[in-house]
């Protein structure tokens, strides 16, 4: 077990609870392994134990360790901790996308320049992961975001088959695969207005989903690695989330090249870690707010993609 010395350097995590976080498989543990065998010290907390008041930003959260294999040890009790004491914040939590969500990005974005927020908490408020292909429309299929049932079906009279999913889910939650034949369509339409009255993306069905799905790891703007995902039989989720398996792949030029456009995107937003969800040669989804990746990639090609995030956010 590895035992650290207090330090004055900090790192702050606003993530998940520490009991719920997967050591073999969470992105936010393996970036706060790195930060701790650089000499930060960890503190952990929920979003819903910040507080912004006139003294200042604050979270009331645990101090931990993690030992050689990545596991949470040596708990302190719960602490108040002042943010602008922390030289990083890491924004890990998961979605939902929700006013509580948005509420703790406000709270961030006043916190002073000496503390450096990852992801950049303005650049999360800014853009919705599903609609930032939208900046980029010569590379995504054809893509309407809507809450308008008529709309879904005039586009899907024009597509024949398509994807309906929610604006602001995640995990592969509610995607559903569309087409005018469906006897289910209309119930399915109408659940998903109902469920999700602030907008859901209608997208033109690529064939390539069961054998082409891909994710790009950046870390900045660099591309630092690739991989497919397969989805289980029988469904077009290949999201890890729900059962897609990870596998190696060689980078493409269509990578190369979908990379290469959203870099400065990455750089102009202070976009430090994202994950890129690309179909054959398609931009499907920009992943910002909480990507995961870093695990699979180091164990299907050895990349241990933490020091290259730490390394660059250091030295910017």
């Amino acid at each position: 077990m590895i035992t650290l010395l207090p330090s004055n350097r900090f790192v702050a995590i606003q993530a998940d609870p520490l009991e719920l976080l997967k050591p073999l498989y969470d992105t936010s543990l393996m970036l706060a392994f790195e930060a701790q065998q650089r000499g930060f010290s960890l503190f952990a907390y929920t979003p819903s134990k910040l507080t912004y008041d006139s003294q200042g930003i604050f979270a009331q959260g645990r101090f931990f360790d993690l030992d050689s294999n990545g596991i949470v040890s040596n708990i302190s009790h719960i602490q108040r901790f002042d943010l602008s004491e922390a030289e990083y914040v890491l924004i890990r939590q998961n979605p939902p996308y929700d006013m509580g969500y948005l509420t703790a990005l406000d709270i961030l974005s006043n916190l002073p320049s000496c503390t450096r927020v990852l992801n950049s908490p303005v650049a999360l408020r800014l853009w919705s992961e599903k609609s930032i292909p939208l900046q980029f429309k010569e590379m995504c299929p054809r893509t309407c975001i809507t809450a308008d049932s008529d709309v879904i079906y005039a586009f899907m009279a024009e597509e024949s088959t398509i994807v309906l999913k929610p604006l602001y889910g995640f995990g592969g939650q509610d995607v559903f695969i569309l087409t005018k034949e469906d006897p289910n369509v209309d119930a399915i339409i109408e659940i998903m207005c109902s469920r999700y009255p602030f907008g859901m993306i209608a997208q033109a069905f690529i064939k390539e989903v069961n054998a082409d799905d891909r994710r790009l790891l950046m870390v900045g703007g660099l591309l630092k690695s690739v991989f497919k995902r397969t989805p289980k039989t029988g469904t077009i989720r290949s999201n890890m989330a729900v059962g897609g398996e990870p596998v190696p792949c060689e980078i493409t030029k269509a990578d190369y090249f979908i990379a290469e456009q959203l870099a400065p995107f990455f750089i102009e937003n202070n976009i430090m870690l994202s994950g890129i969800d690309v179909i054959g040669d398609k931009l499907i989804e920009v992943n910002i707010t909480s990507p995961t990746g870093l695990r699979v990639a180091e164990k299907l090609y050895g990349h241990n993609l933490a020091k290259d995030f730490w390394n660059a956010a250091i030295d910017k």
